[in-house]
């Protein structure tokens, strides 16, 4: 006996739920709605009061990150009508800790591609900012920066290593979630400025920050992590961009030799990211913490049943 499919079918599961294609394709569309929501107030604001690129990018992290924890709270118990645990934003006075620990991870690893870059004679100190502007207004610029990296710490971590993981991984086993939902960070997020070098690097740092919340059941590491990592590079240790004025980095550094003919593609980047996966996995391994074999359950935790669909 056939079974008739409808075009209904294309859109709900048995369950009258959204199928996993539509679940993350119109969540990842109204993701980019609310970014581009968010930054209407934070662009007029900075227009109005004449204000630098990076205190707008900073008001903009505080309009977007709650708008987007509150969408996300909204699509996942009244669109995917799933627990809101699945998404790994646990209490604050248990996340925050494994957020500054992430934060901490994430300034060690940018200090290690630094040094690396330096022990190969890939770049040269060449002031700081303290001396060129100041110490309390070097102190302003290092504080804003990275105050408005906080929202690509949130918001990507709250889409993809929160959302889009949690769905993967309750229909695939994590072998299978954990890259896809990297492939997706690295195309979605950077689709206007992907190269291939860009593209490895993302799908790394993705499966980086999954490997994180599989450590802790929690997305707060991978936040304070991808926090640092994106925000240090730039504010901090000068990697980010080596050219006056240096984005008021807190060391100004001078590519040579190799990084002078690759267009900032660093592979140094690379590498230390590598490194950091293969310390994540030694340690899952050693923990005995995770079967590869398991899917997520609503509360985001892994079990080997398989779930319904």
């Amino acid at each position: 006996m056939k079974t008739r499919i409808g075009v209904k079918d294309l859109f709900v599961t048995g369950e009258r739920r959204l199928n996993l294609l539509w679940q993350l394709l119109l969540y990842l569309l109204s993701w980019w709605v609310i970014f581009v929501l968010s930054a209407v107030p934070a662009t007029v604001l900075a227009l109005l009061l004449r204000w630098p690129a990076s205190y707008q990018n900073a008001v903009f992290a505080v309009f977007a990150i709650p708008a987007l924890i509150g969408w996300t709270y909204v699509y996942r118990r009244w669109i995917d009508r799933r627990p809101w645990a699945g998404i790994g934003l646990t209490h604050l006075s248990a996340g925050l800790p494994q957020l500054g620990a992430g934060f901490l991870v994430g300034t060690v690893m940018v200090a290690a591609w630094l040094l690396l870059d330096s022990a190969l004679g890939w770049v040269r100190f060449v002031g700081d900012e303290p001396t060129t502007s100041g110490p309390l207004s070097a102190l302003g610029f290092v504080l804003v920066g990275l105050a408005a990296n906080a929202g690509a710490g949130f918001l990507e971590e709250i889409g993809y290593r929160g959302y889009v993981l949690q769905n993967l991984g309750r229909r695939f086993p994590l072998r299978a979630a954990v890259p896809l939902s990297s492939l997706l960070f690295a195309i979605v997020v950077h689709f206007n400025k992907l190269t291939p070098f860009l593209a490895a690097v993302a799908i790394v740092v993705g499966v980086l920050l999954a490997l994180t919340r599989l450590l802790t059941g929690a997305i707060w590491f991978a936040i304070g992590l991808h926090w640092s990592f994106d925000g240090t590079q730039t504010y901090l240790f000068g990697l980010g961009d080596m050219s006056p004025p240096y984005h008021h980095s807190l060391i100004h550094l001078q590519a040579q030799g190799y990084l002078t003919g690759v267009d900032g593609q660093d592979p140094m980047e690379l590498a230390v990211a590598c490194v950091a996966v293969g310390l994540g996995l030694l340690w899952l391994h050693r923990a005995r913490r995770l079967d590869w074999g398991a899917r997520l359950d609503d509360d985001g935790r892994p079990a080997l049943a398989r779930p319904e669909r």
